[in-house]
């Protein structure tokens, strides 16, 4: 098992320049929500039977993408908070998609065109991180889904 598969569920990834933190959200008025930090979480992976998978961080992103992630150059499970920190970048498009099943859970995405699209889910009530976005997963696609409600302005606190 690669080192960074051995990190729990909640426990978080370091960002490649030090760190926890992998970018900032700018406030959502569409959410009524505040500026919030990412972070990038251990996870888990769960596929069963005829079901579509299940679950968040590196194990889910790992063990769901490896085939397309090893053709872009992440080659490891280990390469994974770099090829993350190379999608958050200043001005990538924040969208929502009101008509996705899971829209209530006010998830966004980061649209970077040519490297794909991350996933991301709003935590709530962390007594420790407080509100933050947690990475849920990548995906291949390029094309923006909903509504665009902000963009990336910062990278970090």
């Amino acid at each position: 098992m690669n080192g960074i598969l051995k990190l729990g569920q909640n426990q978080l990834a370091t960002h490649p320049d030090g760190g926890t933190v992998f970018g900032v959200i700018p406030a959502i008025d569409r959410f009524n929500s505040a500026e919030a930090v990412i972070y990038l979480k251990g996870g888990f992976h769960r596929q069963a039977p005829n079901r579509p998978a299940a679950g968040y961080g590196i194990q889910h992103i790992w063990e769901g993408k490896k085939k397309e992630l090893r053709k872009r150059g992440c080659h490891k499970a280990d390469d994974i908070p770099q090829f993350i920190a190379n999608l958050i970048v200043l001005g990538a498009e924040i969208y929502h998609d009101p008509n996705h099943d899971r829209a209530s859970m006010k998830r966004i995405t980061i649209l970077r065109t040519s490297e794909g699209t991350l996933v991301l889910e709003p935590v709530e009530g962390d007594r420790t991180l407080k509100f933050h976005y947690s990475i849920v997963t990548w995906t291949s696609t390029s094309k923006a889904r909903g509504i665009q409600v902000g963009v990336i302005e910062k990278k970090q606190e």
